[in-house]
């Protein structure tokens, strides 16, 4: 019965699904590294007590960004999942900035 249900699903929205897991996965990951990371958590602090601070960070809706760019921490395992996960991707068009 499931079987069933499956085959009935498209191609293309069977990647969406699986993309959408990745990047929840993905996003808890990256919050993770904004509670481990001392000065992400800084800025996130000052960002919430200030929206002026750090005028080159924007904390908006949960989320730590510079000039609309999702902001990692320093986390070497993780920078190695998104190396992976890119070079294992059949897409073309995503572009990741990790910071060095």
């Amino acid at each position: 019965m499931v079987a069933d249900a499956i085959s009935r699903v498209l191609g293309f929205e069977i990647l969406l699904m699986a993309l959408s897991t990745i990047q929840s996965n993905l996003m808890s990951l990256i919050e993770q590294t904004w509670l481990t990371d001392p000065t992400l958590q800084l800025i996130i602090q000052q960002k919430q007590q200030d929206p002026n601070a750090f005028s080159k960070f924007q904390w908006f809706n949960g989320q730590l960004r510079s000039q609309g760019k999702l902001i990692m921490g320093d986390d070497p395992s993780l920078k190695a999942i998104l190396l992976q996960w890119m070079h294992n991707s059949q897409l073309e068009d995503i572009q990741v900035e990790m910071p060095h």
